[in-house]
């Protein structure tokens, strides 16, 4: 099935653009392969195109996905905003990360979270920064209100800060003894190792896929080993 387009669709940028390029809708539709009755509903009867050929048109165009469409404000930022400007589908992006579409839909729809391992490779394939993926997760959760996270979030004050890596690690040691760790650069994204304390390998992970410096990556696991964290 194709991907809803969430936002509004700039139909009028769409035909001011295509006749200042000189383009008929057969010459446009020739160049993204659909069918000339398609762009004529996209610029005169209010339907809006797919997340693939919405992309197709921009980049027929020389537009941005931005320059025809703008998300809902309720959306702007989420993970389905950078996904239709990546020009993916649902299920397209499902299927560059390995994981169903269905695990896509929840978490575009804030009932999951990606966990540590699903980071680098979901920014990778939006071609966004790891930092502004985590941004769209958490803006994603806010959106409903984390209405299906009951549990509480730990925040950068409640961790302890490792000053020899300032920048990779953060550690908290709850009442049962397990230290849970996350990264001041996500700290939506947390990691209960299986052991009470995390072993290198574990935090080298992590660090691996937060793209921490080795230097920093080096004092922390130093740190570890001398067991002063």
């Amino acid at each position: 099935m194709a991907s809803a387009l969430p936002g509004r669709f700039d139909a009028d940028k769409l035909r001011r653009t295509r006749v200042a390029a000189g383009l008929s809708r057969h010459a446009l539709a020739e160049r993204i392969g659909a069918n000339p009755s398609l762009v004529k509903s996209w610029e005169t009867r209010g339907v809006k195109p797919t997340v693939r050929n919405l992309s197709r048109v921009a980049d027929a165009l020389g537009l941005a996905v931005n320059d025809l469409y703008q998300p809902d404000a309720s959306s702007e930022g989420s993970l389905v905003d950078l996904r239709v400007a990546a020009g993916l589908s649902q299920r397209e992006l499902a299927e560059q990360l390995g994981v169903s579409q269905a695990t896509m839909t929840r978490w575009e729809g804030g009932r999951a979270r990606p966990n540590w391992y699903d980071i680098t490779r979901y920014a990778k394939a939006l071609e966004v920064e790891p930092t502004t993926l985590a941004a769209a997760v958490g803006m994603t959760a806010t959106r409903y209100d984390n209405a299906q996270f009951p549990q509480k979030m730990l925040e950068p004050k409640d961790f302890h800060v490792i000053p020899a890596s300032p920048h990779v690690i953060y550690e908290f040691q709850d009442p049962s003894g397990h230290v849970t760790v996350t990264s001041p650069q996500f700290p939506q994204f947390v990691y209960r190792p299986k052991a009470p304390t995390p072993t290198m390998l574990e935090l080298a992970t992590i660090c691996e896929h937060v793209e921490a410096g080795y230097r920093h990556r080096y004092n922390h696991l130093q740190s570890r080993c001398a067991g002063s964290a």
